[in-house]
């Protein structure tokens, strides 16, 4: 497992297949042929520890993920990873003993289109906060949970103050007496969740029109 930035990669951690023998008790136990363990290389054992594994990573490094091997054993690996919402790209090769080097340049390919990597990433973690019961969408929700402290990663629009005013939706919200300023009120309530966000230590990123046009606009992480 490698952490990426603008320059290099950095390898975290390394775990390699090497238990050999139990592999080979194991295909015994399944009745392989030693043709069948050649073209099946990696222990589904081993892939399940390597999935815990990263589990512990993804807790301190939150970040997009990129998977790399061969079609088989990546096909294998999603069936049994619990981490799928992490993952952004599945590249498939062969990329046994290559060097760091030579898997950044792999990379720069899908990197280069860095917006959309970006976005992928965040409407999986939204889709896994859904999952998760951690997920509050739109204005009102929002501010309530923001307000609760439950702020953990704010995304919205970038030009939903603007849209918001255009709608009907945002009357409810708010007290007859300010049906005068509507618009002023609205920006104000929004600055407020993205305060009270940063100040509960919480992120926010904004995501271009439509994004989220299928969670009201804006969407907040809990925590």
């Amino acid at each position: 497992m490698y952490l990426g930035n603008n320059s290099k990669l950095v390898l975290i951690k390394s775990n390699t297949c090497n238990s050999d023998e139990d592999y080979q008790k194991e295909l015994i136990e399944k009745n392989h042929s030693n043709i069948e363990r050649k073209a099946d290389p990696v222990s589904n054992k081993f892939l399940i520890q390597m999935d815990q594994g990263l589990s512990l990573v993804l807790d301190s490094y939150p970040l997009p993920l990129f998977t790399m091997g061969s079609q088989e054993v990546l096909a294998r690996f999603k069936s049994i990873t619990k981490n799928e919402k992490n993952i952004v790209q599945f590249i498939h090769g062969d990329y046994e003993d290559v060097s760091p080097v030579e898997i950044s340049r792999v990379l720069d390919h899908f990197i280069s289109r860095w917006e959309k990597v970006k976005l992928q990433h965040l409407l999986k973690q939204v889709e896994k906060a859904k999952i998760q019961n951690k997920l509050a969408t739109g204005i009102q929700k929002v501010l309530e949970a923001a307000m609760q402290n439950k702020g953990k990663l704010l995304i919205l629009e970038k030009n939903f103050k603007d849209n918001l005013v255009k709608t009907e939706n945002y009357k409810s919200f708010f007290k007859p007496d300010f049906t005068s300023n509507n618009s002023f009120f609205i920006k104000d309530e929004v600055d407020q969740i993205l305060e009270q966000v940063f100040e509960s230590g919480g992120d926010v990123e904004f995501v271009e029109e439509e994004a989220l046009k299928n969670f009201n606009r804006i969407v907040l992480i809990e925590n």
